[in-house]
């Protein structure tokens, strides 16, 4: 009867621990060393994209339910599409992983804002991979208004205040390059301008602050 009760209670520990954490048990160090590999992948160094796409594909199918292990595995794919030397393999990939984020993007929700991993919004941070990857696809994949609109809904969701300032300077980035496609001098400014207060030590500063420099001479 002891025993019993002891594993009802352990039973119901569980369960408790499973709704409080929406079901997810992303290792956020794991997390975290594939999110090292991905940044390298996405800066252009080839030998980290099959890498980082082997490490999502492995916590993506551990908690398939997880939109942003799900989005960063969408652009894996996409940077393998862009690794491809088959033209035909170069757009299944990116197809499949569009396909990808769009789910992940889809399954947001005000529950997914409030939701972290390794203490970020895993909504936010979703919209961010899906934006930066949208927002640097060839115009063929038709992707930019849907890039320029999960920016725009990003900085104005309640959820981005409570980001680290270096994510929130990502999302000022992604503006700007939006206000660049679109020719808006003064919005483009204004959003470099933005990104380099909030993460002066961010992956596009060399070209943040080249920019800006190239505005005022």
């Amino acid at each position: 009867m002891y025993r019993h009760t002891i594993r009802q209670l352990a039973m119901g520990l569980a369960l408790a621990i499973t709704a409080a954490t929406g079901g997810h048990a992303a290792d956020p160090e794991a997390v975290a060393r594939a999110r090292a590999v991905f940044a390298k992948a996405v800066a252009g160094d080839g030998s980290a994209v099959k890498t980082a796409s082997e490490q999502f594909k492995q916590l993506h199918e551990g908690e398939p339910d997880h939109v942003l292990l799900r989005a960063f595995w969408g652009t894996c794919l996409t940077l393998q599409g862009r690794e491809a030397l088959m033209p035909w393999n170069k757009l299944r990939y990116v197809e499949d992983g569009l396909a990808q984020i769009d789910k992940a993007l889809g399954q947001l929700s005000p529950e997914k804002d409030r939701e972290l991993l390794g203490g970020i919004s895993v909504g936010m941070e979703t919209r961010l991979v899906a934006a930066s990857t949208f927002l640097k696809l060839p115009d063929m994949f038709h992707r930019f208004d849907a890039g320029k609109r999960v920016v725009e809904e990003s900085l104005r969701n309640p959820a981005f205040a409570t980001l680290p300032p270096a994510l929130q300077g990502r999302f000022h980035y992604q503006a700007a390059m939006v206000a660049k496609q679109e020719k808006r001098r003064a919005d483009e400014i204004a959003s470099l301008q933005r990104a380099l207060e909030m993460d002066p030590q961010g992956p596009d500063v060399a070209e943040v602050k080249a920019r800006l420099k190239a505005y005022k001479s």
